[in-house]
């Protein structure tokens, strides 16, 4: 299924023409494809979720071998720019792809993005609120701010990375948020 999901993410949630090209990619028959998914939108949920639990699991796997609370924040930026930069990805991010192409016409995939999102915001603010109780991070940062600036930063760079075709604008977004936690925020 794994080539199915990297189809799908590819074609950014477009529902046209989707079961052909799932079909010349896996190698099965329309029928063997609805006997795993009764729907093309139960196709597009699952390819969704596929690169969701990728993307979470890679990032808390990295995370955890972390004991500074600054570092783990340098970690999931790293970590994210990794991943939107492999070869797995090459229709860009599925979670800023899912958001600007259901907007808020289709509600299954808007509150999947929003739980995508929301574990990301868990992990930054657990980890600047622990920072700050154990003295790493300056107390005067403001967690949910500092979720904002980096996912809205990360996101952003990958937009124009895609856009132009260029990985420089992550990798600028990268070295200028490692440079604002490492300048800025630790203590």
């Amino acid at each position: 299924w794994e080539k199915a999901f990297n189809l799908a993410n590819g074609l950014k949630q477009e529902r046209k023409g989707l079961m052909t090209q799932i079909m010349e990619a896996t190698g099965l028959e329309k029928g063997g494809i609805y006997r795993h998914f009764r729907t093309k939108d139960e196709i597009a949920y699952a390819s969704f979720d596929y690169y969701a639990s990728m993307i979470n699991t890679r990032l808390l796997e990295e995370v955890v071998k972390k004991e500074n609370a600054v570092s783990k924040l340098i970690t999931v930026i790293k970590t994210f720019q990794e991943i939107i930069t492999s070869p797995n990805f090459t229709g860009g991010c599925p979670i800023l792809n899912t958001t600007v192409e259901t907007d808020d016409k289709d509600p299954v995939f808007c509150g999947k993005v929003q739980d995508v999102v929301n574990s990301w915001q868990q992990l930054i603010t657990e980890t600047v609120n622990n920072g700050i109780k154990s003295g790493q991070i300056q107390p005067t940062v403001d967690p949910d701010a500092l979720f904002s600036v980096i996912i809205s930063t990360m996101e952003g760079s990958v937009m124009l990375s895609k856009l132009y075709n260029d990985p420089k604008y992550i990798n600028y977004s990268v070295n200028h948020l490692i440079n604002y936690l490492e300048g800025s925020i630790r203590q």
